[in-house]
């Protein structure tokens, strides 16, 4: 890849007539005779190509291979997802890894002999692996974006990108991949059991979430100066969100629980995070001290067997990660499974008593949709259409069934 643009060279000749040149990435490119309107011409629009693919030029599709148009096009993806603030997504992450089964199998192929066999042969790769169905087609999609982007880029023909689509996706019981678990709402008394065991920052960030539907991450990244107080309903915008590149806005409406859990936390910085993992881990540590069974004249004082230069501190914010992981801390300490259970009863009985919090989103929307129908849960979830809420909004059955008693 050429990382600078390449100078404007001449190559002198006996005869007078003086060639321009220029090299890129160690090959020599003839632009002309030196100095005429035709080299000056072809030279600009070499560094317009340039600048605009990333430091390449164009290449022979019959000679560029899978690993190399997938090293372009990681390129594209590192400076292309990315947030408002600069900020890249964990986009590029899961295209990556998505991009190594290929690689691994494929990589040196050339490019324009990748079919749809081959393609199969990589999703075969995937199922051996033990990745689920709904995984797999995820990551296939991804690949077939990379194949997409390399048309585009004349990298490869759009008849290769049209044979790769004849693949069908995995479908269920149609497969030998596994099926995923659904994500179900969580009960709420699976919630307070949990959060009695979380320190009081998680304690208000799950609360948020289980009255405002919110994402993870947009409880993670809420500041004070995100939220409209002028009502009795606050309004709170997200600075950052999901659907922002395509141009939408969020809004969130924290009603009077959601304000209580929130009201503790807003500090004089506007600027700061709500919610923050320094805090947490005092919090953590006062809970420690008030329960401690020592005498303060024995044992450790306080502060005093801390590390200097700890390997790890807490961050000025929560990520989905480590909220996640706060979460998952406080499932272990409320719920230890029955001494004995093993095997496929042990992770049954997890699946039951264990929660992530994307799983509060799925909560809240099925109970606005019980209560309050369906296009009231569209619009506290931000959706732009109705059939994405049904996916987090579980459907009322106890309605079906009265229907069915009159008329059945």
């Amino acid at each position: 890849m050429q990382t600078k643009p390449p100078p404007y060279r001449r190559q002198r000749r006996k005869n007078g007539n003086d060639l321009a040149y220029t090299t890129v990435n160690g090959t020599r490119r003839y632009l002309g005779r030196f100095g005429s309107c035709e080299s000056r011409d072809k030279y600009a629009a070499l560094l317009v190509e340039l600048r605009t693919h990333g430091g390449h030029t164009k290449v022979s599709q019959n000679e560029i291979t899978v690993s190399e148009v997938a090293a372009r096009f990681m390129e594209h993806c590192n400076r292309y997802y990315r947030r408002t603030d600069g900020q890249s997504t964990r986009e590029a992450e899961q295209v990556a890894l998505a991009l190594r089964f290929i690689i691994n199998l494929y990589g040196r192929t050339p490019a324009a002999e990748f079919g749809p066999l081959r393609l199969e042969a990589v999703r075969g790769t995937m199922i051996d692996a033990g990745h689920a169905r709904q995984y797999i087609n995820r990551e296939i999609h991804r690949i077939r974006r990379m194949f997409r982007w390399a048309a585009s880029k004349e990298l490869i023909s759009t008849g290769n990108l049209e044979a790769l689509r004849t693949l069908p996706g995995l479908r269920a019981g149609r497969t030998d991949a596994r099926e995923a678990d659904p994500v179900l709402p969580v009960a709420d008394e699976i919630v307070e059991a949990t959060i009695k065991h979380a320190t009081p920052t998680v304690r208000a960030m799950v609360n948020v979430q289980r009255y405002t539907g919110m994402r993870p991450g947009e409880v993670c990244i809420m500041r004070a100066r995100d939220i409209d107080m002028s009502g009795d309903v606050w309004v709170y915008r997200p600075h950052q969100h999901k659907t922002q590149y395509r141009g939408r806005q969020r809004t969130v409406y924290l009603g009077r629980r959601a304000q209580d859990a929130i009201r503790p936390y807003l500090r004089n910085n506007i600027q700061g995070y709500l919610f923050s993992p320094i805090q947490s881990e005092q919090e953590r540590r006062e809970a420690l001290h008030a329960n401690r069974k020592t005498p303060l004249s024995c044992g450790n004082a306080p502060g005093t067997n801390r590390r200097e230069t700890p390997r790890k501190s807490p961050s000025d914010r929560y990520t989905t990660q480590s909220y996640g992981q706060a979460v998952a801390y406080a499932c272990r300490k409320a719920f230890s499974a029955p001494e004995g259970t093993t095997g496929e009863a042990l992770r049954q009985w997890r699946r039951d008593h264990r929660w992530a919090p994307n799983r509060l989103r799925h909560t809240f929307a099925t109970r606005v949709r019980r209560e309050h129908g369906l296009e009231s849960a569209q619009v506290l979830l931000g959706h732009s259409r109705a059939d994405i809420t049904q996916v987090y909004a579980e459907r009322d059955e106890t309605k079906a069934i009265e229907v069915a008693r009159k008329i059945g």
